[in-house]
């Protein structure tokens, strides 16, 4: 595939790196070890996947590209802002894991009929909550809140959002998303 897309100038492994070191420093242990399963149960696609077909980090290695970046930015602005950073850092880390059966890697990259039927967000959501199910004593407030951030990244309802932000967590990480999402395409655009 990846003579038909392009790839990303970072390398994966590098990024790889940088993930685990993020996931490691969440606090909260059902939020670690959930991000940390999800993401070692999907790490091969998740390493070569782009981030979207047509738009942002659209190229081979983009979702894990754009998810260290938006880690980044989430470390920064959740302490400005004094928000729960672990619910956040596992927000940024699984809200796009859809993605991973929503895109169809092969000649042609093309989107699944299962995403637009269903959407990115509502598979992402359907994922995480088979893996909270096997994890002990998950808080409920906590899956509610994680289920909130995934269900609202995309903002707004007509840009496909099944709900928009309503906690601070879930603001910041549908801004940075757009932000980041946004700078990205501009970039590649100006390569």
């Amino acid at each position: 595939a990846s003579d038909l897309i392009p790839l990303s100038k970072k390398n994966p492994n590098e990024l790889w790196k940088e993930l685990d070191k993020e996931i490691n420093l969440i606090s909260k242990s059902h939020l670690k070890k959930l991000t940390r399963e999800i993401l070692k149960d999907h790490k091969n696609k998740f390493k070569i996947y782009p981030a979207s077909i047509s738009y942002h980090y659209n190229y081979q290695n983009g979702l894990i590209e754009q998810t260290v970046s938006l880690l980044k930015i989430a470390k920064q602005i959740g302490s400005h802002y004094e928000v729960d950073i672990d619910l956040l850092i596992s927000g940024v880390c699984l809200h796009q894991i859809g993605k991973l059966y929503s895109i169809n890697l092969g000649s042609v990259v093309s989107k699944s009929s299962h995403k637009s039927l269903v959407g990115n967000a509502i598979i992402s959501r359907d994922v995480v909550n088979k893996y909270i199910s096997k994890v002990k004593n998950f808080p409920d407030e906590d899956k509610l809140r994680l289920e909130h951030l995934i269900l609202s990244y995309q903002g707004r309802k007509e840009w496909q959002s099944p709900v928009e932000p309503q906690t601070l967590e879930a603001i910041l990480l549908h801004s940075i998303n757009f932000i980041d999402s946004k700078i990205n395409f501009m970039r590649r655009d100006e390569s």
